[in-house]
């Protein structure tokens, strides 16, 4: 596993430290934004997939595997994202709703996803604003969307 951290929370840390396995940690320097993080990490990374979380601790041990798995479940899904807000009822709505009125819990992807569309933009300030930029890169008939509440915690990570 490899972690990026642009200022993680104390949760966080507990999160990460409660991991078994191999751990490498990725973290910002004082002033970097999710960002630079991000892209330092992704350019490093070994692993077929790469996720971000923000915001919310996952709450099912198995959270990646569900992410995975509908990453997996239908071939031109490039991007696998939790989100809450402008909720629906059906997933073909849900994947309709503007991406600003949802909160992003956590992106997956294919680690050669930033080749095809390019890293993160760095001057964007907010993390959310740069999650939400570098989703809408991806066509919405090659993104999946699925309910936060279902894999992640209310509380801040």
């Amino acid at each position: 596993m490899l972690v990026a951290d642009a200022g993680a929370t104390p949760a966080t840390r507990r999160y990460i430290l409660g991991r078994s396995g191999a751990i490498r940690h990725i973290k910002g320097k004082s002033g970097d934004n999710l960002a630079v993080v991000i892209n330092r990490a992704i350019s490093t990374s070994l692993g077929e997939y790469i996720a971000v979380l923000a915001y919310d601790a996952p709450n099912l041990d198995n959270w990646l595997g569900v992410l995975i798995r509908e990453l997996e479940r239908e071939p031109a899904i490039r991007m696998v994202y939790a989100s809450s807000g402008g909720l629906t009822t059906t997933q073909e709505a849900a994947q309709q709703v503007p991406l600003s009125g949802q909160k992003l819990s956590c992106l997956l992807f294919r680690r050669k996803l930033p080749e095809e569309i390019g890293l993160w933009m760095e001057d964007i300030g907010s993390a959310e604003n740069s999650m939400l930029k570098w989703l809408e890169r991806i066509p919405v008939e090659q993104r999946s969307r699925i309910e936060a509440s279902t894999v992640f915690a209310g509380g801040k990570l």
